[in-house]
């Protein structure tokens, strides 16, 4: 009993509409967006390119943003820091959620 005694009710009718709008554990695709290459992903759709390129985008142009303002190579570092581990972290789970079965190690 979370929120005041309605939390199972509330509970109950999300899992009802999230089922009935397909919102189970299926994969979001029935083709693998990445592929297991070692310890990392390489992307093998389109999909999978286009959520590559655009964490590295990002994390360009925080380099360059954070860059800007900084008076030494650790600033730039310590800058960075916080975007590159969480963009790149999010990457991951994402391609490792995406990836199809096997690859070359």
């Amino acid at each position: 009993m979370i929120f005041g005694g309605i939390s199972s009710r509330v509970h109950t009718v999300f899992m009802k509409a999230g089922y009935r709008a397909g919102m189970n554990s299926t994969p979001v695709s029935s083709r693998a967006w990445f592929r297991r290459w070692g310890w990392l992903h390489r992307p093998v759709t389109l999909a999978g390119v286009i959520v590559t390129l655009l964490p590295l985008a990002f994390c360009a142009n925080v380099f360059i943003a954070v860059d800007r303002h900084s008076h030494s190579a650790s600033d730039t570092l310590y800058g960075v820091y916080p975007f590159f581990v969480t963009t790149f972290l999010l990457w991951s789970w994402v391609a490792d959620r995406t990836a199809g079965e096997g690859g070359a190690a």
